[in-house]
């Protein structure tokens, strides 16, 4: 084993900070979408939200990667192994994102098809929930085995909604509710998810 860095949880900081910034952005998205059909007070509320949230979690995103400080996934010092899993990783994250994107073009399509443009947002937020599900896998975060299930959930009972209006600001405030409850989670257990992580790969 190749002792590259002397904390070895600083490359699950590292990425556990990109997953906050991931889940922070597409929680701001969802609010977004919701706040585009709000009517004007809720939207100019929902737009302070927002930039409030987004905000504090892009900072407390940045502490935590200050804390990987000395890591970074392009070092010429990482081992063959560590390299390895580094490619592995990104080929497999790199699958489940084209299949996201390929299953958001047939949803909207099929959505179309059928002359049901009102269904368009909570059937990308099925896919987009349940992309998380093989993503708890890859990164052993078993979190996102909850964000994937209460996505989903959330989209489904928009679905059962009659008012499309009302539809797109449910779906839209849940997903936001829940990307950001799943950032919130990685930022308290960054440091147990990052000892897991450590005791896996113990033999890299």
């Amino acid at each position: 084993m190749t002792d590259f860095i002397t904390d070895r949880r600083l490359p699950f900081f590292w990425g556990l900070s990109n997953g906050v910034v991931v889940l922070a952005v597409a929680g701001a998205f969802w609010l977004g979408v919701a706040a585009w059909y709000a009517p004007q007070m809720l939207f100019i509320a929902a737009a302070l939200v927002l930039v409030c949230v987004l905000g504090a979690f892009v900072l407390a995103a940045r502490r935590l990667r200050v804390r990987a400080q000395g890591f970074h996934p392009g070092a010429k010092n990482l081992s063959e192994a560590w390299r390895a899993e580094g490619r592995r990783v990104r080929n497999h994250y790199l699958v489940v994102v084209v299949l996201e994107v390929l299953g958001i073009w047939l949803a909207v399509a099929l959505c179309l098809y059928f002359k049901r443009p009102d269904l368009i947002v909570p059937c990308i937020a099925i896919v987009v929930s349940l992309h998380f599900a093989p993503l708890a896998s890859l990164f052993q975060v078993r979190a996102y085995y909850f964000t994937a299930a209460a996505g989903t959930a959330a989209a489904l009972g928009g679905l059962i909604t009659d008012n499309g209006v009302a539809r797109s600001m449910v779906v839209g405030t849940a997903l936001a509710v829940v990307m950001w409850v799943s950032a919130w989670y990685l930022l308290a257990n960054a440091e147990l998810l990052a000892e897991k992580q450590v005791t896996r790969f113990k033999d890299i």
